[in-house]
């Protein structure tokens, strides 16, 4: 179900930029005008080459403030419960406002205090 709702809306993510973790392997392949940045992952009785873990240190710095961002959206219960609200643009306008919120508030932490 996942899959349709992203190929309904590839038209979003033409000519993006993604950064996943190794759970989005075949995003990629539903998202073909899209540059997809996943980790290399480790095959079977196989050890990643030091490029590779190079490689992955680079995505994972890169994507690092991503993931903070999202715990940080996190932290509002608003998205954490169960919303039980049919209408998408209502909750595309509830995730943005959260979005905004922690935008707002990491802003300020990046001043010293006077």
């Amino acid at each position: 179900m996942a899959d349709q709702e992203i190929k309904d809306q590839s038209a979003v993510f033409e000519s993006k930029e993604l950064r996943v973790d190794s759970g989005f392997l075949g995003i990629g392949k539903t998202l073909k005008d899209c540059k997809v940045e996943i980790p290399e992952k480790k095959k079977k009785k196989q050890q990643l080459t030091l490029q590779q873990k190079e490689a992955n240190k680079e995505k994972g710095k890169n994507r690092i403030s991503i993931e903070h961002a999202i715990g940080g959206m996190k932290r509002y219960r608003l998205i954490m419960e169960r919303i039980r609200v049919r209408k998408l643009a209502l909750l595309d306008t509830i995730v943005g406002v959260c979005a905004g919120l922690w935008n707002f508030q990491s802003s300020f932490s990046l001043i010293p205090n006077h």
